[in-house]
């Protein structure tokens, strides 16, 4: 679960940013 959440938390920054 911790590596699923790591990865989805990568993902998440991305369209943080493009936001």
């Amino acid at each position: 679960i911790s590596e699923i959440l790591q990865e989805t938390w990568e993902s998440a920054d991305d369209w943080f940013i493009n936001e």
